[in-house]
């Protein structure tokens, strides 16, 4: 549930947008939904990160793998990193 929530915000907030520059109110309306839900803007990039927390490995490795099903058919890849129980997500072009 969460993999479908998250991938149809991410693509009905970014898909429309992806071919304009937008200026900072455009930036902070589009995105307040996310940075609402725990995401965060990386510092230094135009980028929004956000750690999860799963119970296992096994809970951690699924939910990365049904992302890259969504980031495949978006053609546009997730930067992320996973370390046991936590993945560390970052997306990038959004603004």
């Amino acid at each position: 549930m969460l993999v479908a929530v998250l991938a149809r915000r991410l693509t009905s907030q970014t898909r429309n947008v992806a071919a304009m520059a937008l200026n900072e109110q455009q930036r902070k309306e589009l995105l307040q939904p996310l940075f609402d839900k725990g995401w965060d803007k990386v510092e230094g990039r135009d980028a929004i990160r956000k750690e999860l927390k799963f119970k296992n490995f096994n809970e951690a490795f699924s939910f990365m793998t049904r992302i890259a099903m969504y980031a495949e058919k978006m053609d546009h890849h997730p930067e992320w990193f996973n370390v046991y129980n936590k993945v560390c997500l970052f997306f990038h072009r959004f603004y």
